[in-house]
């Protein structure tokens, strides 16, 4: 986004009606909005922001009326279908429920899809992920992890984060009883490039030499050496 454009988009907010009071009130004492742009700062930054996501917006524009019109009809379709489940016709209430099971689908997906189209795009929804499921109360499974890579694998799987409901029927059940559980859902997006700059100073370097009986070079090389990160503790 260009300064003109963030320029003009600045002076309609502060000429709306609605800060009026503090056009007055800062007109004495604010310099003007060419010399706040040329400091550049938060307020460039946050106008930034919104263009961007306003942009992002209007491309997906178009997609995003045409899956809620799809929504809408489906939803329709749904209602319609459901009447059918009292027919007398037992083919007709068969074929009843698998349409109703078919179009509750494709309800959850275009509501997925309505979500991922109204939330503004973020800098990892590209990246690759790591998936960690740990118990909550309850279950054989205490902790598991998975890296998942593929087209845009963070922004489909970001929203699935959280406290989830684990219902199954374990082998040492008899009779069948199904056992609610849960467990904890983390999505940690992986970065693409890592920058790490580590001080000297934070670094404690331990060596060590062989000891005992041997040859010429006992007691006189370093054969082993740790370093430990004395922040973190890290070896």
């Amino acid at each position: 986004m260009r300064y003109p454009v963030l320029l003009s988009v600045a002076r309609c907010l502060w000429a709306r009606p609605a800060v009026a009071p503090a056009r007055r009130h800062l007109s004495c004492r604010s310099p003007p909005l060419e010399e706040l742009f040329s400091r550049g700062g938060p307020l460039r930054s946050f106008l930034e922001r919104q263009a961007a996501s306003e942009s992002q917006l209007q491309v997906r524009g178009p997609e995003l009326v045409a899956a809620a019109k799809r929504l809408s009809e489906k939803e329709q379709e749904l209602q319609e279908t459901e009447h059918l489940l009292h027919d007398e016709n037992e083919d007709l209430r068969k074929l009843a429920e698998n349409e109703i099971i078919s179009c509750q689908k494709e309800i959850a997906q275009l509501k997925h899809q309505i979500i991922l189209l109204l939330v503004p795009a973020e800098e990892t929804d590209e990246n690759d992920l790591i998936l960690e499921v740990t118990a909550g109360v309850g279950g054989g499974l205490r902790h598991a992890s998975a890296s998942i890579g593929g087209s845009e694998a963070y922004r489909h799987l970001k929203f699935e984060g959280g406290v989830h409901r684990v219902q199954r029927v374990p082998r040492t059940e008899k009779q069948g009883r199904i056992h609610t559980s849960t467990m904890t859902v983390a999505i940690l997006p992986q970065p693409t490039e890592i920058n790490l700059v580590i001080n000297s100073k934070e670094l404690r370097i331990d060596t060590k030499r062989a000891s005992g009986a041997g040859g010429q070079h006992v007691n006189t090389t370093d054969s082993a050496v740790r370093i430990v990160h004395l922040p973190t503790g890290w070896k």
